[in-house]
């Protein structure tokens, strides 16, 4: 006999994605956490992201950048390339859930970032 389930709620979810559009990024080496007033809502699960390089970073040796959330500085992007102009999808392992209040840190890896400007797409589902 097959066992019977119920469900006890709608767990729908909308895809939301967001833009955070950041420059003059300061270097994680620093202690500096480039916050960017973003929290994630309650019941978020990411699922992805990318960004976009509109302005390149052409000073200094290292010209890439980082995106993670509180207490963990690289869980959506790690080393992502801001010295070309184009689209870099984020190296994190997806989805990331369990990230409520958690605010969106981007810092740039090395030196601090005086040119480049990004977009970031954050993608997640809200309940």
């Amino acid at each position: 006999m097959a066992e019977n389930y119920v469900v006890p709620a709608d767990y729908g979810a909308s895809l939301k994605v967001k833009k955070i559009t950041c420059s003059g990024l300061v270097a994680t080496a620093a202690g500096h956490l480039g916050n960017t007033g973003f929290t994630l809502p309650v019941g978020a699960v990411v699922v992805g992201g990318w960004i976009d390089v509109t302005t390149v970073e052409t000073t200094g040796a290292t010209k890439t950048m980082n995106i993670g959330t509180t207490g963990a500085l690289t869980n959506m992007g790690s080393g992502l390339s801001v010295a070309t102009a184009t689209q870099v999808k984020f190296s994190g392992t997806f989805p990331l859930m369990n990230l409520e209040s958690k605010e969106i840190l981007i810092s740039s890896v090395g030196n601090a970032h005086t040119e480049a400007v990004i977009d970031v797409y954050i993608e997640y589902f809200e309940q």
